[in-house]
């Protein structure tokens, strides 16, 4: 299940990235590069997970909850933004 979510999160990257590759100089540019960059990072956190709850990596939940945390801070602060210059 978490490398389904970790996939997913990281195909939202792409998608994301390929939207503001298209938009690179207009207003919504930063909100979906802040979108990207929070798709991320949740992809990031989900494999930090896998890896920590493995013993691949020893790292404790409180790092990856800390990653998890700074995504969702810029998937807010995107859609905050998007819908701003939207509304």
């Amino acid at each position: 299940m978490g490398l389904l979510a970790a996939l997913l999160a990281l195909g939202c990257f792409f998608l994301a990235w390929k939207i503001y590759s298209f938009l690179k100089k207009g207003e919504l540019a930063l909100p979906w590069q802040m979108l990207g960059l929070s798709f991320f990072l949740l992809g990031l956190a989900q494999l930090l997970e896998i890896a920590t709850s493995s013993g691949w990596l020893p790292l404790s939940g409180l790092s990856v909850t800390f990653v998890r945390l700074i995504a969702l801070t810029f998937l807010a602060f995107g859609l905050h933004r998007t819908t701003k210059i939207l509304g």
